[in-house]
């Protein structure tokens, strides 16, 4: 097995996570910032369209597959560019009036959406070449322990500081946070190797002739249930009285930390007992321990039983990611990693956004306790198409053929 430096691990945390700072701040924050200062709910919208990137980034993953001044590495010279853009792009938002110069304000947190969706693409491809078969579950709890941690900062800490130090403050302190990933990255060295050539945009549709057929019922399945049941979390607390205050501080603060210590655990699992006990083991507490939404579905309003709730479900709900991650890396392709695995992870975003919105229709038309009584279905169904397909943890890819020195 492969022996990783603390320093590759303390690197992929650290893109992860301030890859996920800024966009769940102007994601999640910025929402609630906006709403605080009057503006309707219909204009709002704007805001969440901000994510389109992260759902076509495809579309551009090619591309840093394909060129990088290879002398300085080749998703390493892509990462330095886009962290110092994001850092840019941050401080500059960070002087214009949200109120007096929203046009221009979205304009930018539009191109800041773009450059994190573009960072994502170059970290993944770097996490595919780095990682063997036996530490990319390892790499992968990481990964998902750092989007995680990125997300409490971003739409937990920074939001709750905000009457504090205002937007400019807010703005120069992700700035600041954005920069460690690119400090770290400047005394980095990417490991070099040869690899087979390049196939480009052709990719994009040989990517789905080749990969594992069952697996891909499994990509588009799983997002379901998890999904249905996320989904309803935030609508679910407002009705039951809870302040954008209260429900950032229970979902990012309380909750939150126990689900990164859960998909840290998740991906030493993964290492000791395989993927496919894994993935069964943790789908099946999922259908299970989601049913802890019950209690304030059914109106238990005490904030400490709600905590616990949240709480209990961020254990067993975090962790599985980690797990599909590793499968997404197990199919991608050595000469395009960064396509492959973005392919993937764009396919699961999208049926996560139509998932969540159909949820919360749902929701509204049948009530909260019917959609997670689905959301748990959905769980047992996802379990039940793993189980039957033996071949789920054989890595159906070429093996790693990039050197890995670190």
């Amino acid at each position: 097995m492969t022996t990783y430096k603390r320093s590759t691990w303390s690197l992929l945390f650290s893109l992860y996570a301030t890859q996920y700072v800024g966009i769940s701040f102007l994601l999640v924050a910025l929402v609630a910032i906006l709403r605080s200062q009057g503006m309707p709910l219909e204009k709002l919208g704007i805001v969440y369209s901000l994510g389109i990137f992260w759902v076509f980034k495809f579309l551009w993953a090619p591309l840093i597959d394909r060129f990088s001044l290879r002398r300085f590495g080749h998703y390493r010279t892509w990462l330095l560019i886009l962290q110092a853009a994001m850092m840019i792009n941050l401080i500059i938002l960070g002087f214009y009036n949200l109120s007096t110069d929203f046009v221009l304000v979205m304009s930018l947190c539009a191109t800041f959406s773009f450059f994190s969706a573009t960072q994502d693409i170059a970290v993944d491809g770097l996490a595919c070449r780095l990682l063997n078969v036996d530490s990319r579950g390892v790499g992968n709890g990481i990964q998902q322990a750092g989007t995680m941690f990125g997300s409490l900062v971003g739409s937990g800490l920074v939001l709750t500081i905000y009457p504090t130090i205002g937007w400019l403050g807010s703005m120069l302190l992700m700035a600041g946070l954005t920069s460690i990933s690119w400090l770290q990255l400047l005394w980095y060295e990417e490991p070099t190797g040869k690899v087979r050539p390049i196939m480009g945009y052709k990719r994009l549709l040989s990517f789905w002739r080749y990969v594992s057929k069952p697996w891909l019922v499994l990509l588009f399945l799983y997002p379901i249930g998890g999904g249905m049941a996320y989904a309803i979390i935030n609508p679910m607390l407002v009705d039951l009285g809870w302040s954008l205050s209260s429900i950032g501080t229970a979902i990012y603060l309380v909750a939150t930390p126990f689900g990164i210590v859960s998909a840290l655990i998740a991906g030493k699992l993964i290492q000791l007992v395989g993927r496919r006990k894994a993935l069964l083991g943790l789908m099946s507490t999922q259908a299970l321990f989601l049913l802890v939404l019950f209690i304030p579905a059914y109106g238990v309003n005490d904030t400490l039983t709600v905590y616990a709730c949240l709480i209990t479900y961020f254990i067993f709900h975090s962790p599985i990611p980690a797990v599909l991650y590793t499968l997404m890396m197990d199919q991608t392709d050595p000469s395009t990693p960064a396509t492959d695995f973005t392919i993937q992870a764009s396919a699961l975003m999208l049926i996560g956004i139509i998932t969540s919105g159909a949820s919360t229709a749902l929701a509204g038309a049948f009530g909260y306790i019917a959609v997670i009584w689905m959301a748990s279905t959905m769980c047992v169904v996802a379990f039940i198409a793993v189980w039957a397909v033996k071949s789920i943890d054989l890595q159906t890819a070429p093996s790693n053929t990039w050197t890995s020195t670190n």
